[in-house]
């Protein structure tokens, strides 16, 4: 049973040199987040060389082309405990990784009893 007591989010903020149908350069600022339950996705993630397609779709999906002429990132990569995410962070994960479920983890430490949330890997029920 896989128990997880931390997940790993992703924060990358974005600033791009981007021109609309040929005009002058402008900026555009996008943030693009991700939780993961494995640090070396949470890495690959956090190391995506196409930054620019990030700028880039943010554009398109409204139907405006454009070109970009520089991108610079700013990433970071923290461990949060299961605790400290919001209820919307935590319905995200969730979704994204439905093999989880929440549970409460009862420990004593020092004679102090007390629980916390943890994420428990399902079990496959076999027929």
């Amino acid at each position: 049973m896989n128990v997880l007591e931390k997940v790993i989010r992703v924060n990358r903020n974005l600033l791009g040199q981007v021109s609309v149908c040929g005009s002058s350069c402008i900026e555009h600022f996008v943030s693009d987040n991700g939780m993961f339950d494995d640090r070396e996705e949470a890495e690959a993630f956090a190391e995506d060389e196409w930054i620019g397609d990030i700028v880039r779709e943010d554009f398109e999906t409204n139907g405006i082309d454009i070109g970009i002429e520089d991108v610079s990132g700013d990433v970071e990569v923290s461990e949060i405990s299961i605790d400290e995410l919001d209820e919307y962070d935590l319905n995200m994960f969730l979704r994204q990784y439905p093999n989880y479920e929440v549970k409460e983890m009862k420990y004593e430490i020092d004679g102090v009893k007390s629980t916390k949330k943890v994420l428990v890997e399902k079990e496959l029920e076999v027929a």
